[in-house]
């Protein structure tokens, strides 16, 4: 063959090749640019949802409530979120090699990024375990204050202390909840043979009380009288407690989740005045340790085990 020929055979190709190359090249290069722009699109449009979805959280999370907690904490996921997001968006769209080149604002970014996500772990994780460890630390060093001092009956009991709207009335106002069962005074006729009042408040209070009074039989007849025209609500079920059998039930006020008020009668004389009030579904205090037990209410459990407790809260 021709050696000319052959020559400009050899350079067609190799131009065909070099053209073919460049095609692809070019093609490849349009495909990065189709991909890359789908993914700006899709890490600007998670950018914005994901500042819709914090503004609607702020918006619906109750920040009173008790389970604001996990409201902020799902806030605080989702700006983390928006955080990685916005660096992967200034990342493919190019704005953060530019803003690398500005040492000044870069540094401010990383500090404040950084800054806001260690504050935000300490808010969510350490302060959540310090108050847990400090009501846990409280529980162990509170001890319950026991008095025994009849002549200062009336210092204990919510309907005769003065509504001075201080610590001590707060403390002495029992929940709410009504004492006009108990005797509105101690009067010299009135034989005290038993007296007790507690008061535990590790983080909630807690009141457990008994009196045992032997009257005359004038007088044991008329508080029976007041007694029985008290209006005693339900009470059966309320903390395992089954109908009254050891003693007849004179009177009751019973809630479901503050506890009992109530006073019992063995029938010669002698009434017990009764109270365990407390919240939560169970008491703190080893109430067993200050009351006989045949001075609760017959079947009277507030402990976690019970199944009252259970069925009100969850068997956790």
């Amino acid at each position: 063959m021709n050696p000319k020929k052959i020559g400009m055979f050899l350079r067609q190709l190799r131009k065909e090749v070099r053209d073919v190359a460049a095609k692809m090249a070019d093609y490849a290069s349009e495909e990065k640019r189709k991909l890359l722009r789908t993914i700006q699109v899709i890490s600007l449009v998670g950018d914005l949802i994901l500042v819709l979805s914090i503004i609607w959280k702020i918006i619906t999370t109750d920040f009173k409530s008790e389970n604001r907690l996990s409201g902020i904490f799902s806030i605080y996921v989702s700006v983390v979120l928006l955080i990685i997001m916005a660096v992967i968006t200034l990342y493919v769209t190019g704005a953060l090699e530019k803003i690398k080149k500005q040492r000044l604002l870069y540094t401010g970014i990383k500090v404040v990024t950084i800054g806001s996500i260690i504050i935000g772990a300490l808010y969510l994780i350490v302060l959540p375990t310090v108050i847990i460890g400090m009501l846990f630390f409280s529980v162990i060093i509170e001890k319950p204050e026991v008095y025994e001092d009849i002549t200062k009956y009336n210092e204990y009991m919510s309907f005769s202390i003065e509504k001075t709207y201080d610590e001590e009335y707060y403390k002495w106002s029992k929940l709410g909840m009504d004492e006009t069962i108990w005797p509105s005074q101690i009067t010299d006729s009135m034989n005290v043979a038993d007296y007790k009042m507690v008061y535990y408040n590790p983080w909630d209070e807690q009141f457990l009380g008994y009196m045992v009074v032997d009257y005359p039989a004038d007088e044991y007849a008329e508080e029976v009288k007041r007694l029985k025209e008290y209006k005693s609500t339900e009470y059966i079920g309320y903390y395992c407690v089954k109908e009254e059998k050891t003693y007849e039930l004179l009177a009751v006020n019973a809630d479901s989740y503050y506890g009992f008020v109530y006073a019992l009668t063995d029938g010669k004389g002698r009434i017990i005045y009764g109270e365990q009030l407390f919240c939560n579904y169970f008491m703190d205090l080893d109430y067993s340790k200050y009351i006989p037990k045949e001075y609760l209410l017959d079947g009277f459990d507030a402990t976690t085990k019970s199944d009252y407790y259970k069925k009100c809260v969850g068997d956790k």
